[in-house]
């Protein structure tokens, strides 16, 4: 049987801004050891739908970009995958690239094919060269004249270590506008609910999401997979350790996949994510990355980890983040081709195996802040690790755009840290937790 890991998608909306994360069809050059964009030719008029794009004579566009290159270490490190076959679809003339690259960003081509009219062309890959880094993509060149991209996948016939579906559980406190559009987005991707048990919605406010008028259109559309829930606002902790109980009685769902209510999803990272927690070779926290909602290129999180000494989060080589996308993509950007483990993931999305909460249980009752931390830490303790994995990533507001450490939540920030430390710092005496605070 055959499985699809990932698909290759373009943006659900037509802005040039996120143009690049999913297609690259520019020229760059290398002035002083920094790539720098020598021509544009990225035209939003040439993306024909969500799977499907022309590619202009004599041009020659790239996926290796964020959303489409395959993250080939990832998959060999953490899932039993070992075969991989690309799929790619073409109508007129053209030539298709398949190239790799390693852990320090070096790119070495595997195959050229050479296709005419209606094609379809086959690459089988194996994942047994990438264990340090490295992602696997193709380019399509145009010849004489216009050529169309007709769609691609990237495939195994191996079968997944487990079946189960995900239950979503969003948790929200007045922001129902963005929870429709969530939903409506959910709604308009099947091959994303086909993967999905259960819809939970924990809404803690009192503007609600089921006043809103788009409701009941969305409860007919989703039926019973949608179920809403009202409580006290307990704060995300509260929220989602209420969607992972609710899980827990779902037997058709091996994981509960968390998501905040003010962010907008790339639906096809919803369906990677499940799909990458199947295949995984032990149970295993698969995190996604976070895009700023109000700058779309900006990558904030890769891979996130604890200091042990002062016990403070941050994100690996974070003098090099946040990345723009916009300004070095994938194939200039020799970082993002390492292969970067995690300590923890923010739940801004989160798949959780339900192994995990059946053996260390809920979240922390920490009302706000450190609650997703300390999660990952607990589980990891347990032999449950997590990864954050590329290609998997929606928007969210960033850091940036909502600086949560100097108002009333910095009570939160240090309380919390502090349970967190006490929980699970090695350092003699707490190492220089307290004086780092200060």
């Amino acid at each position: 049987m055959t499985h699809v890991l990932q698909n290759v998608v373009f943006p659900l909306e037509r802005d040039p801004d996120l143009l690049p994360l999913y297609a690259d069809p520019e020229i760059w050059s290398v002035i002083d050891e920094q790539p720098v964009r020598v021509s544009s030719r990225a035209h939003l008029g040439n993306i024909l739908d969500r799977r499907r794009a022309r590619i202009v004579a004599g041009r020659r566009v790239s996926l290796g970009t964020y959303f489409n290159a395959f993250p080939a270490s990832y998959w060999q490190h953490w899932t039993v995958v070992r075969d991989i076959r690309l799929t790619v679809r073409t109508s007129g003339p053209a030539t298709v690239l398949v190239y790799r690259s390693n852990g320090n960003g070096v790119r070495q081509r595997l195959d050229t094919r050479e296709v005419t009219g209606d094609s379809e062309a086959h690459f089988d890959l194996t994942l047994d060269r990438y264990s340090d880094g490295g992602w696997i993509w193709f380019d399509i060149v145009a010849d004489e004249s216009a050529a169309v991209f007709e769609g691609a996948e990237w495939t195994t016939e191996q079968e997944p270590v487990r079946t189960g579906k995900a239950s979503l559980g969003i948790t929200t406190f007045n922001k129902p506008d963005y929870c429709v559009q969530t939903l409506a987005s959910l709604a308009d991707s099947p091959d994303v609910l086909e993967l999905v048990d259960r819809i939970f919605v924990i809404d803690q406010g009192t503007d609600l999401v089921a006043d809103r008028p788009e409701h009941h259109e969305l409860s007919e559309r989703l039926g019973e997979t949608l179920q809403i829930i009202r409580q006290p606002n307990l704060g995300g902790s509260g929220g989602f350790s209420r969607a992972m109980l609710e899980t827990l009685d779902r037997p058709e769902s091996d994981f509960v996949q968390l998501l905040d209510d003010d962010v907008l999803i790339e639906p096809e990272s919803l369906r990677r994510s499940i799909v990458f927690g199947r295949y995984a070779t032990r149970p295993t926290i698969v995190g996604a990355h976070m895009f700023d909602l109000l700058d779309r290129p900006k990558l904030h999180a890769w891979a996130e980890v604890v200091d042990e000494v002062p016990f403070m989060w941050r994100t690996l080589y974070q003098e090099e983040f946040p990345h723009d996308f916009s300004a070095s993509n994938l194939r200039q950007t020799k970082i993002l081709h390492q292969r970067l483990d995690s300590d923890y993931n923010g739940w801004w999305m989160c798949l959780i195996p339900m192994e995990t909460v059946r053996e260390i249980g809920l979240a922390l009752p920490a009302f706000i802040k450190w609650d997703d931390a300390e999660y990952c830490l607990r589980a990891g303790e347990a032999g449950f690790p997590t990864v954050s994995v590329p290609g998997i990533a929606l928007w969210h507001v960033s850091w940036v755009g909502k600086d949560d450490t100097i108002d009333w939540q910095a009570y939160f920030h240090a309380r919390n840290r502090i349970v967190a430390g006490l929980l699970h710092s090695r350092a003699p005496e707490g190492g220089t937790l307290l004086r780092h605070s200060r």
